[in-house]
């Protein structure tokens, strides 16, 4: 059962949480990008004040492959094909850096329950503005209701994998939490996840949160989640009947999936013309024309005339712009975690929800990644560093 008590007699770890969750709360929100930036250096300011010493215990293998991870990203962005370009890009590494330390060293359960809660709101705000947005223009193109809203961070449908990957969070906050309140919104928020993904038609965001439920029902075996799952699934054909069936031609028509190729074919050749550490972080929007026009193309490949600023496959990303060696420190990363995670899950303590919950959020990343993630999206590399840093914590936790 989580304890409610999260705000700390510590000042230093009350501003910390309050810090985390507004910065994270903020993604939902159509705030000025200068706004954003303000939460963050909220955050700097939090973290330079800290005087504790961290206790990282069994996470020092994360930490030191995150230390690599970066290290090799300087080397990468050293050679870059465009020095500044790359040099803005590794600004989001600041932010990141941040949110791992503060939750880290000052988090508990009741921290990571309150979290959990934080990031509910965060896609229920976010989806209440897409709702309103979709109400007033609809029928119309979801391209042009995620950019109508102006969201900072989030700019397609696909960015709806965000929700998608909150999503085993709010289900275990459901579980966990003793307040029939806190079950009721977190059931709502569920609901209304799916439904504005069925809206815009992302079928990657929808791909992602079907895969993470089934996860769930594997690992937790509760009745209500399989039940869950099966109504979810009566959402999708509704919602989707109602639309013409517009999501399923998404899925059964090649086109949509066969731009894809051409982009992954020229971020492979560009890790084979520098395969150790890559062509700098953000070079494949740079280089990708030029790669495209040398592919000699077939019948069912299309190519998209919209620029590409990233890959759609985060791992052939890696290998393009930071080489094998990057990939490889990223792979040892999500290994790692992945295990702790599965360990935890399998293990009948009280960390056990928690971990199975952030276990189906990072197959989720892994899954999302073959097809549509990219470090370039803000949102990707700091909520990947916020399910490691968790991770850490409920390692730190299961001891106690």
């Amino acid at each position: 059962m989580a304890d409610l008590r999260v705000f700390s007699r510590n000042r230093k770890q009350s501003w910390g949480l309050i810090g985390i969750s507004l910065y994270f709360f903020s993604l939902g929100l159509p705030l000025a990008e200068f706004y954003s930036k303000m939460l963050i250096c909220v955050l700097a300011a939090i973290a330079v004040f800290m005087s504790n010493e961290i206790n990282m215990g069994r996470g020092k293998p994360v930490l030191t492959m995150m230390i690599m991870f970066v290290f090799l990203t300087g080397l990468s962005t050293l050679g870059s094909v465009d020095y500044s370009r790359s040099l803005i890009i590794n600004l989001s590494f600041f932010p990141a850096a941040v949110v791992f330390f503060v939750i880290v060293e000052q988090f508990d359960l009741r921290q990571v329950t309150f979290l959990f809660f934080v990031l509910t709101s965060m896609t229920l705000t976010l989806n209440s503005f897409l709702a309103v947005i979709t109400w007033n223009n609809f029928p119309g193109d979801p391209t042009y209701w995620m950019s109508a809203v102006s969201f900072t961070y989030l700019s397609t449908p696909n960015d709806l994998i965000l929700v998608a990957l909150v999503a085993p969070l709010t289900i275990a906050l459901i579980y966990m939490s003793p307040l029939w309140p806190i079950h009721f919104f977190s059931f709502i928020s569920l609901v209304f996840s799916f439904s504005i993904i069925i809206l815009l038609r992302s079928n990657a965001a929808l791909v992602v949160m079907l895969v993470e439920v089934i996860l769930l029902c594997f690992f937790l075996r509760q009745k209500y989640i399989f039940i869950g799952l099966l109504i979810l699934l009566l959402l999708v054909i509704i919602g989707d009947g109602l639309q013409g069936f517009l999501l399923l031609d998404k899925f059964t028509n090649l086109s949509v999936w066969g731009n894809r190729v051409p982009l992954w074919l020229a971020a492979y050749d560009m890790f084979l013309d520098a395969p150790i550490i890559g062509h700098g972080p953000g070079s494949f929007s740079i280089l990708s024309k030029d790669y495209i026009g040398d592919l000699s193309m077939l019948e069912w490949m299309v190519q998209d005339p919209r620029h590409a600023p990233w890959v759609h496959n985060l791992y052939l990303e890696l290998l393009a712009e930071r080489g094998i060696l990057g990939l490889v420190s990223m792979i040892a990363i999500v290994g790692v975690v992945g295990r702790e995670l599965l360990l935890m899950s399998l293990a009948d303590n009280k960390v056990r929800i928690y971990a199975t919950a952030l276990l189906a959020s990072l197959c989720g990343i892994i899954l999302a990644g073959m097809f549509e993630l990219s470090i370039l999206r803000h949102w990707v590399l700091v909520l990947f560093v916020a399910i490691c840093a968790i991770t850490l914590v409920l390692a730190r936790q299961e001891k106690c």
